[in-house]
């Protein structure tokens, strides 16, 4: 197996695509499959054609977020892309467009024209539309569909904090409201995930829930039930708050799935980023005290002790922890890197929502890091 990286801060979109791919071949040669990071000051489709230019006739899956890095640095404004080749890797790509379709029909048709070739197990990269919340269903009807003999890796593609158009790719073009996805085979990997959030106070219920809007929190208005566990809040701190204690859904012992308060609708209901499911026990949350980001490094540890030929790595990094940690997230990104910074090409994305596994099921995460570490 042979990985390239390549990255250019050209301001050209055609011409960043086709700088980054360069440097990628020259580090590689040629290429089986090529993903594309894309920070959304650029055209994505000059992007794509500037790299295609570069790389030919072969398979894309990529995304645009809010940032990246690698190992040239981080980036604000930057075109990524890591390739992968070798005589046993495989891949094939399927772009779905989800504004005409429902998340869940969406996710099914993916995991259809995934499987559609017969492959049987293999990794799949999936990157989709988050700013409507239909991140959680897609993924899990792509599981359904696609089922457990496959590994999952991805995030929410995004933008620069607007939060208002991100933008989906394959080498067969671009949505903004959709899905973009390969199924790699012919390497083994390992995704792990983490967070460093720790629950406070005793557990919650939610006792009425509607997709990513809470009504109820035991029995009682969910706004109400928040405020007063944090001892008062007001619509005016609400977003301060809202970003420093989320709610962690439950699964399994020390095991939480982090829901991101996105603001207060219906009077006195939440609406969160992603989906929160009815009857889920839940904690209000809190950062953990991790000056040396323990967490972070430690997941990196993790997957090169699972990965006995480490040859590279994928990263999504939720940009909310940006915000959080403010400049000291680039101290963060530094500790998850710094373990095979020297030894390991990597590409990590700013991304809106992270896909990554609890107990072997892919799980749609809020303010997490997934990692996923290739190899043989």
């Amino acid at each position: 197996m042979k990985v390239g990286v390549g990255v250019s801060s050209e301001r050209i979109s055609l011409q960043a695509g086709m700088q980054a791919a360069a440097e990628a071949v020259a580090a590689a040669g040629p290429t089986k499959l090529a993903i594309v990071a894309v920070t959304s000051n650029y055209d994505c489709a000059a992007v794509l054609a500037g790299a295609q230019s570069i790389l030919g006739d072969i398979k894309f899956v990529g995304a645009s977020c809010a940032g990246l890095f690698t190992p040239h640095g981080l980036f604000e404004r930057a075109v990524g892309i890591l390739t992968l080749s070798g005589e046993d890797i495989s891949a094939n790509t399927v772009l779905t467009d989800g504004r005409q379709v429902g998340a869940k029909t969406a996710g099914q048709q993916t995991g259809q024209g995934l499987l559609a070739n017969g492959a049987t197990s293999g990794t799949i990269i999936a990157f989709a539309d988050s700013f409507d919340g239909r991140g959680t269903q897609l993924l899990d009807a792509l599981y359904d569909s696609a089922g457990p003999e496959f590994s999952y890796f991805g995030g929410g593609t995004g933008d620069s904090r607007k939060f208002s158009n991100s933008f989906q790719l394959t080498e067969q073009g671009l949505f903004t409201q959709g899905v973009s996805t390969a199924l790699i085979r012919g390497c083994k990997t390992f995704n792990t995930v983490g967070h460093g959030w720790i629950p406070t106070g005793s557990p919650l219920v939610v006792t009425r829930a509607e997709d990513r809007v809470v009504f109820e929190l035991d029995g009682r208005a969910a706004f109400d039930v928040y405020a007063e566990r944090l001892g008062g809040v007001s619509g005016d701190s609400f977003a301060e708050t809202a970003m420093r204690h989320p709610l962690g859904i439950c699964y399994g012992p020390d095991r939480f799935i982090v829901r991101d308060p996105l603001q207060i609708v219906h009077g006195n209901a939440l609406q969160f980023i992603s989906s929160v499911p009815n009857q889920a026990v839940a904690y209000i949350m809190k950062p953990k005290d991790d000056p040396a980001f323990t967490v972070a490094s430690g997941l990196a540890q993790q997957a090169l002790g699972e990965i006995a030929e480490p040859r590279f790595a994928l990263i999504s990094y939720c940009v909310s922890r940006s915000t959080l940690l403010g400049s000291r997230y680039k101290d963060e990104i530094n500790s998850l890197i710094g373990p095979f910074v020297r030894q390991v090409p990597f590409l990590g994305l700013l991304a809106s929502g992270e896909i990554g596994p609890y107990s072997g099921v892919p799980q749609f995460h809020n303010k997490s890091i997934s990692l996923l570490m290739g190899g043989k």
